[in-house]
């Protein structure tokens, strides 16, 4: 029900064009500010209605001065940076119809790096998400703490 009202309210406010509404469906987005990395790891599910297949294949926001698709999980990302090596990067992510990516600490992500705009736990940060075939759809994450994340 929740979700339902959210992908409603997405729509009435205009952040998802109406002609791609039903096709993909984006629920649980939340933003998890990394201090000492000063980075926003992105998390949500997204969800294709549609009958064809679509891709992921950028993500902008404007708190960020730049952004990247992530495919490693965040204990995988730190292990790496630990040993002074890169994270693993994606250049896309294909969603086939019916079937759910979801981006968690545990796999697939979004990291927003270099944040160059303060928020405050409990605000939003708007997020562009550029599909191949739906275009870009306007998402609105919830920043949270750390440790609030996944309730």
């Amino acid at each position: 029900m929740i979700k339902k009202l959210a992908l409603a309210t997405v729509c009435a406010i205009g952040l998802v064009s109406p002609a791609y509404a039903a096709s993909i469906q984006i629920a649980d987005a939340e933003a998890i500010f990394e201090a000492d990395e000063n980075t926003f790891e992105v998390f949500m599910t997204i969800t294709n209605n549609g009958a064809t297949a679509d891709t992921l294949y950028a993500v902008k926001s404007k708190v960020a001065k730049s952004s990247r698709l992530n495919v490693s999980s965040i204990e995988e990302e730190h292990a790496l940076e630990a040993k002074g090596e890169e994270a693993v990067q994606a250049t896309a992510f294909p969603i086939e119809p019916g079937q759910p990516l979801i981006l968690s600490d545990e796999g697939a992500h979004i990291v927003l790096e270099d944040v160059k705009t303060r928020v405050e736990e409990g605000e939003t940060i708007m997020v562009t998400l550029f599909f191949e075939n739906a275009g870009p759809i306007k998402v609105k994450a919830m920043v949270k703490a750390e440790e609030e994340h996944g309730s």
